[in-house]
């Protein structure tokens, strides 16, 4: 999953509007911040590989990227439709869209197979064959259904309210106390209108943890890779932890692999081929002890954990490396690569030793014909130890946050 990408010629596409297209949620108030998402695939490609864009990079951004030994070489970004047919298709995930995009006729899962799986219905339904996910949650697919999960969980608020689709924290709400709960029910009605809602127990989190692999089309998953998530205090996601060795996922690794291969095997048994992302966490019981919630959520797509994966054995392979997002509105960037590297000093990327402050992603970007800083901003942070990579983590909020 990792490194066969490699080692033949890929053509990439980042559509990142695929979550909300899954579950019928207007995409308008985002289409420009997904749009510059498709350029977050340009670090993962190589010489001869395509890049489907819906932005303008601009050129000094790609000389950046070449220099820290990424980049598309003489890669060639496509704005429309292609018929060029690559030895393989790399794309965020699969559906109609990203097939006419493309003019498929490479392998592809079947799209009923990528609905399946990650809809939360199909999470919900392995936690309760197999004592997974997180305790007390409920999948609901009318009011009758919600209302019933709510009188059921009352002495375990705050309460989680999400919907069937969606990721990185897309439509989580918090319902902090049994009176606001009755507040939120238009927000159920909308995501009832929109496949189904999820209500379970917000449990107190130590660690966020996933795993990745990729099932072949012999239905069989491949290696298991793990790394460690960081997310914020409302769900919401914002990097991605790797190392060759992390104590925090060791205690749980078996655990994690036991789940990971459930969820490949179900996952394969509807026909699905492909990458597959599994979320789980670490938490504390009533009693104080730590316990896993495994397969939490279920990822029938490319994930930000391949992604952090795959630029750490390309270019930082025995380092603690850190994919680190900001949004714009916490994050102002210089105008040029030379200022930049001024402001990163020491600590900007060096190839040679792999160590270092890479941004991922430009520093402006047209669309429309309208150039910006992206809403989203992407980081790679590598270093000797995770406390080395923290301490750039504050670095660059020091010297970037507005």
């Amino acid at each position: 999953m990792i490194s066969g990408f490699q080692s033949t010629r890929c053509r990439y596409y980042l559509n990142a509007l695929f979550d909300l297209e899954l579950g019928g949620f207007p995409p308008e108030s985002v289409r420009r911040s997904a749009a510059e998402m498709t350029a977050l695939f340009i670090p993962l490609s190589r010489p001869g590989d395509t890049i489907v864009l819906d932005v303008e990079p601009p050129d000094a951004w790609y000389s950046y990227l070449r220099e820290a030994g990424l980049g598309p070489g003489t890669a060639l970004p496509l704005r429309n439709r292609t018929d060029e047919q690559p030895s393989v298709d790399v794309v965020w995930g699969w559906n109609r869209e990203a097939m006419a995009r493309l003019a498929l006729v490479n392998e592809h899962p079947p799209l009923n197979a990528v609905r399946e799986i990650n809809n939360r219905l199909f999470c919900s339904t392995l936690a309760s064959r197999f004592g997974s996910g997180v305790p007390g949650s409920r999948f609901c697919s009318t009011m009758e259904e919600a209302e019933s999960a709510a009188e059921e969980l009352e002495g375990g608020f705050p309460l989680v309210i999400k919907p069937a689709f969606g990721g990185a924290g897309f439509g989580l709400r918090i319902v902090r106390q049994p009176g606001r709960f009755a507040a939120e029910r238009a927000l159920i009605a909308r995501y009832l209108n929109h496949g189904g809602v999820v209500i379970e127990p917000w449990l107190p989190r130590s660690a966020d943890l996933s795993a990745a692999l990729q099932i072949g089309l012999d239905g069989n998953p491949g290696l298991i890779r793990y790394q460690r998530q960081m997310v914020n205090a409302y769900g919401s996601f914002y990097a991605v932890y790797c190392a060759e060795t992390d104590p925090v996922i060791e205690p749980w690794k078996n655990e994690l692999e036991r789940n990971a291969l459930v969820i490949a095997r179900e996952a394969a048994a509807r026909g699905y081929v492909g990458p597959v992302g599994i979320d789980s966490f670490v938490y504390g019981d009533i009693y104080g002890r730590d316990k896993l919630a495994a397969g939490i959520e279920i990822n029938g797509r490319f994930t930000m954990g391949m992604l952090a994966q795959m630029l750490r054995e390309r270019i930082a392979p025995e380092k603690h490396t850190l994919l680190r997002f900001f949004s714009r509105k916490k994050c102002r960037l210089p105008e040029t690569y030379p200022l930049l590297e001024a402001t990163l000093g020491r600590k900007s990327f060096i190839s040679k030793a792999g160590y270092g402050i890479l941004l991922l992603t430009p520093l402006r970007v047209g669309y429309q014909g309208k150039w910006a800083q992206p809403h989203l901003n992407a980081f790679f942070l590598s270093g000797e130890s995770e406390r080395r990579i923290h301490e750039f983590d504050r670095e660059l909020q020091r010297l970037f946050s507005r």
